[in-house]
């Protein structure tokens, strides 16, 4: 799980990112259902992890938390890889539930998940990227 992997940097938006809970201190929910590890990140802020170059591929669904009680506000998310964009997802709203993304990250360096509001939407949400972990082959030791 990425959870587990000590971040080499993290910006926060209005608060910091944490792992396996929201920035609350409450655990990661997305349309009813509870994750036990995952990031919890407020909207404007990013977190990057070194992977070194020996992952295959990132994996994990991205919603915003069921904490966030504004059924219309939008959240963008994106994976960045040695500092180029190599996912973004649409504007999702909490009514949308868990989205699943999985990106080949093999020979990255570093990975960075950002998460904000969608151009002309102000305010915070709670987001999540849960059940993220990053997988190597049984060809790349």
């Amino acid at each position: 799980p990425l959870s587990e992997l000590e971040p080499l940097s993290l910006s926060n938006g209005w608060r910091e990112p944490e792992m396996n809970r929201t920035f609350t201190g409450k655990g990661l929910f997305i349309k009813g259902k509870h994750y036990e590890n995952g990031i919890g990140m407020p909207t404007n802020s990013e977190i990057e992890f070194e992977i070194k170059g020996i992952y295959d591929e990132f994996s994990a669904f991205v919603g915003i938390d069921d904490e966030f009680n504004n059924a219309d506000g939008g959240v963008e998310f994106s994976l960045f890889g040695d500092g180029r964009e190599l996912w973004k997802s649409k504007v999702l709203k909490k009514t949308d539930g868990s989205l699943p993304v999985n990106v080949n990250v093999k020979g990255i360096q570093k990975i960075t998940l950002k998460v904000k509001r969608p151009e002309g939407e102000s305010g915070r949400a709670h987001a999540d990227w849960v059940e993220a972990k990053l997988i190597r082959s049984e060809s790349n030791p």
